[in-house]
């Protein structure tokens, strides 16, 4: 039996995937003016390599790509063991 069909009856337990892009430091008076469709810039680029994680577990790497107007990730590599 392949490792995708032992795991199959796990395959509707929801879980958080976490694709970390950028961390800012704001001053509370920053944090208070912030507004919908307030910019934060960041020094990120389509290409850069991101750190995927699920429920906190780092699982692997995905890297940055421009859908249309969005941004998004495309998984590039996932960890032996996690």
């Amino acid at each position: 039996m392949k490792a995708l069909d032992e795991l199959r009856p796990l395959a509707d337990i929801p879980l958080d995937v976490e694709a970390r892009l950028e961390c800012c430091r704001l001053t509370v008076e920053q944090l208070l003016a912030l507004k919908e469709g307030s910019l934060l810039r960041s020094d990120r680029a389509a290409g850069d390599n991101i750190d995927v994680k699920v429920g906190g577990e780092l699982i692997g790497t995905a890297e940055l790509i421009v859908l249309g107007s969005s941004l998004g990730f495309r998984i590039a590599d996932f960890r032996e063991k996690f």
